[in-house]
């Protein structure tokens, strides 16, 4: 992806919460972890928009509250590249 966006090219994530999946995987403790003032479907976006090369994510929202959850979660610092690999490690575990 990070070649991707050095070419210019955009580069976006379709169901980036992988149906809810990475969502099921991110406990309260992880998402304090990527910023406490998150929620873990928040801060599992939050890993999502601080991917490095990502243009966006398609996202879809069943309410306005959710949308509203996304836009705060995509509007945060991105997590630094050293805590994101952490994070990462994490999720693989």
């Amino acid at each position: 992806m990070a070649e991707a966006a050095e070419a210019g090219l955009q580069v976006w994530a379709s169901a980036p919460l992988n149906g809810g999946e990475l969502v099921d995987m991110v406990t309260n403790e992880l998402a304090a972890l990527i910023n406490p003032c998150l929620s873990p479907v928040a801060a599992t976006l939050a890993i999502v928009a601080s991917t490095p090369g990502l243009t966006g994510a398609l996202l879809s929202a069943s309410t306005a509250a959710h949308w509203h959850e996304a836009l705060t979660a995509f509007r945060t610092p991105a997590v630094p590249p050293s805590h994101l690999k952490e994070i990462c490690h994490l999720l693989r575990a």
